[in-house]
């Protein structure tokens, strides 16, 4: 076979070009092919760049190409990792292994870790609690069933059971591993039996409520969630949409100019590099202003709003 002879880099084509045939056709009923109904949720997208894909930052704003994921200290506005993944890599996925990358190669230990909803997921929570960082995010609202928030049921992690408002207790359960998710099933003869069975179901056999394989990490979450110092926290997290925009809109992000993941991976890791340069540039520049504006104050009898003024700094942008 002449195909065994070919240049690697020719194979290598050749293999792409085969892919993305059957991700879009497949065959039918007169031996042919015909188009695919429904997309491959892998898809290539692209001969000349086979590592791209189709991205969406929600239902309406969809995109092709690749996903930035950055982290950002709060204290001194330092980006201090980065990773490029293809666009349809979920948020979420990245970021326990961005903050062991953190701990190992930067020699940094974060203690929280602040993000959006979409990295709050059970997971992420237990898996950064064994690299003793706490995930500040707010928590998924259907990763706890509402009768379980509100308090209405009673779930017991170490019995295994969950309690009802008449005080039925229940250790049947089935697991979902669509939902990942253990589904607790009451006594069809003690609900239909119950005087609270109007507001609490209509099943006849019987109430069932479900319960998330990440329910102790959710349930922190949620109970941290309605806390003072949480609120105080995730305000911190603001700033890091105002970097990413600086990166997109000052330094060209928005679009890749190479092709494949390293290469775009390079792209971002100098823009990311440029972006700390300038603020550690401002930070430095803030110092020297701070050190002048205290030598004024001590040659001052009095300080007034126009003496401040005087002492105003742009920054770089």
């Amino acid at each position: 076979d002449k195909r065994d002879n070919l240049h690697p880099a020719v194979e290598y084509r050749r293999t792409i070009l085969q892919r993305l045939l059957y991700e879009n056709v497949m065959p039918d009923e007169n031996g042919g092919y015909r188009e695919q109904k429904e997309s491959h949720p892998d898809r290539v997208i692209s001969a000349v760049d086979p590592e791209a894909r189709h991205g969406a930052k929600s239902a309406t704003k969809k995109f092709n190409g690749y996903k930035v994921h950055f982290t950002e200290s709060t204290e001194n506005k330092i980006i201090t990792n980065l990773k490029v993944t293809p666009g349809n890599v979920n948020d979420a996925e990245p970021l326990v292994d961005m903050v062991k990358e953190t701990k190992e190669e930067a020699g940094l230990n974060p203690e929280k870790m602040l993000a959006d909803g979409i990295y709050g997921t059970g997971e992420n929570r237990r898996a950064l609690r064994k690299e003793n960082c706490q995930l500040v995010a707010p928590p998924h609202p259907k990763a706890i069933a509402e009768d379980l928030a509100n308090g209405k049921f009673i779930h017991n992690p170490q019995e295994e059971t969950v309690t009802c408002p008449a005080g039925i207790t229940t250790a049947h359960k089935t697991y979902n591993a669509e939902s990942e998710s253990w589904i607790y099933r009451f006594p069809k003869e003690a609900c239909n039996n119950c005087s609270l069975k109007q507001d609490c179901t209509k099943n006849k056999n019987g109430r069932t409520i479900s319960v998330n394989k990440y329910y102790q990490e959710q349930m922190e979450a949620l109970e941290y969630s309605r806390s003072e110092e949480y609120k105080a926290e995730i305000r911190q997290r603001c700033p890091i949409e105002g970097k990413g925009n600086e990166m997109v809109r000052h330094h060209g992000l928005r679009r890749a100019r190479y092709w494949e993941t390293k290469k775009v991976g390079l792209q971002a890791f100098l823009t990311a590099l440029a972006v700390n340069l300038k603020r550690w540039v401002n930070i430095t520049l803030n110092k020297i202003k701070d050190k002048k504006c205290k030598a004024k104050l001590s040659t001052a009898n009095t300080v007034t709003v126009s003496a401040h003024k005087q002492i105003h700094w742009e920054g770089i942008r």
